[in-house]
């Protein structure tokens, strides 16, 4: 069985809290290390936070709904976890992207749910190859 990785990181209720009571791209970042508790201030944590800033702008930008949000930032993290964790090599890293990806495109419960459309793939893809 396929996990699903929307809400996983992210709540509902925190991405409303972020966009809601944000008012500067500064309040974003800030409500967002809190949510994913990177507001230590150290320099890894400013790191994470970048990528994960970069990600939730990304899928605003694309009109994602919270929870394709939610499951974006949560791919993107799991992607680099793994990557980091296991030392993948670019190519290892990208399986792991098209994997998870996939397992929240096709909806096949309980192996995998249709999330994103091939139109949110073809973006996604964009990005995620050039970021």
């Amino acid at each position: 069985m396929a996990e699903c990785l929307a809400w996983r990181d992210l709540s509902h209720k925190e991405l409303a809290h972020i966009f809601d009571d944000s008012e500067t791209p500064s309040d974003v970042r800030r409500h967002l290390g809190e949510a994913m508790k990177l507001n230590d201030g150290s320099i890894c944590s400013e790191i994470l936070l970048d990528l994960h800033y970069g990600s939730l702008y990304f899928a605003q930008e694309q009109g994602f709904s919270l929870e394709k949000m939610s499951a974006f930032v949560s791919i993107v993290k799991a992607i680099h976890d793994q990557a980091i964790g296991m030392r993948l090599t670019v190519e290892r890293s990208w399986e792991t992207a098209k994997n998870l990806f996939l397992l929240h495109s096709v909806q096949r419960p309980p192996f995998s749910i249709g999330l994103f459309t091939f139109g949110d793939l073809q973006e996604i893809t964009r990005y995620v190859l050039n970021t």
